[in-house]
């Protein structure tokens, strides 16, 4: 399985991604409109948390789920994922 940052504070313009024990980066709606809507899709390159990249997914109104792109097993990063 990858690996799932946990995310709090959902408003609706951003979302926070834990990173760390006392890091965190917040993620901007404006810059991913498709979370804005649940069952959306979105992903950021690499970035100061992850160098793979991070997917996000919108899994209901109160939750978005962020997974990093780098394969657990080869430590590689995963392609970019569609719900459907």
């Amino acid at each position: 399985p990858l690996a799932k940052y946990e995310t709090t504070n959902l408003t609706e313009n951003s979302f926070t991604v834990l990173y760390s024990d006392s890091e965190q980066q917040e993620i901007s709606l404006s810059e991913h409109p498709e979370l804005e809507n649940v069952d959306g899709v979105s992903a950021i390159g690499s970035s100061e948390f992850d160098s793979a990249g991070v997917l996000f997914y919108r899994k209901s109104e109160e939750e978005i789920v962020a997974l990093s792109r780098s394969c657990t097993h080869q430590q590689c990063p995963t392609e970019p994922f569609s719900p459907e």
